[in-house]
């Protein structure tokens, strides 16, 4: 599965506004665990790139991200993935038509584990990344955090993060954060996403707690 156009821009990390999280309440989460997020979006090697923003690209970030690998592709997407996104038409109705045997959270999931499984060379394919941004797309708009998302014309810029993780039980858990804020985020500002979202998730169901943490 291929989607050459869909990235306008890989980032990595630039410092911009304070980022504004939305959708989400304030969970307390063990210190330990906190420290060991910080430590995978840290170990990613994630630094600043100081490259322009193609001029198809508009003020809309997603991320996808393992809690134990930290950061795997970021992108400021094209504004034809935007507009997908938000009108259900173009890559995602192809997506859903060339895999309508699984739901788009499904998608996601399977693709970002074919994603890890590569060697690290070939991470770096520009095709590989934009296919795990199309299935993160897919996913998104399943959400009911890109549902809290205002229009760009309201905000600075969107930042749409997909968390997985594998749980102690045996699960492959996806959890997805929303900020506001008018460049990349920082990996001190995913680290904080991921720590919130984790607080949240592990509030409902503790027995999901991350191996290895």
């Amino acid at each position: 599965m291929a989607f050459p156009e869909l990235v306008a821009h890989l980032v990595n990390a630039k410092i911009g506004a304070p980022k504004q999280m939305i959708g989400t309440s304030m969970h307390q989460l063990n210190e330990a665990m906190r420290k060991r997020v910080a430590a995978a979006m840290e170990k990613s090697g994630w630094q600043m790139d100081p490259e322009t923003p193609a001029i198809s690209a508009v003020r809309c970030w997603f991320y996808s991200v393992n809690i134990h690998r930290g950061p795997r592709v970021a992108a400021m997407v094209s504004q034809d993935l935007y507009r997908s996104v938000v009108s259900g038409d173009g890559i995602i109705a192809e997506l859903l038509r060339r895999d309508p045997k699984h739901k788009p959270f499904e998608q996601y999931l399977g693709t970002v584990a074919e994603f890890d499984s590569l060697p690290e060379a070939s991470q770096r394919d520009l095709g590989k990344k934009n296919t795990v941004i199309a299935c993160l797309a897919g996913f998104a708009r399943t959400t009911q955090t890109w549902g809290l998302a205002p229009p760009l014309n309201e905000v600075p810029g969107l930042h749409f993060v997909a968390i997985d993780w594998k749980a102690k039980n045996g699960a492959h858990v996806l959890r997805s954060g929303l900020a506001i804020g008018d460049a990349p985020l920082t990996k001190e500002d995913l680290a904080e996403i991921v720590s919130i979202q984790l607080g949240l998730h592990l509030a409902r169901c503790p027995q999901e707690s991350p191996i290895d943490f």
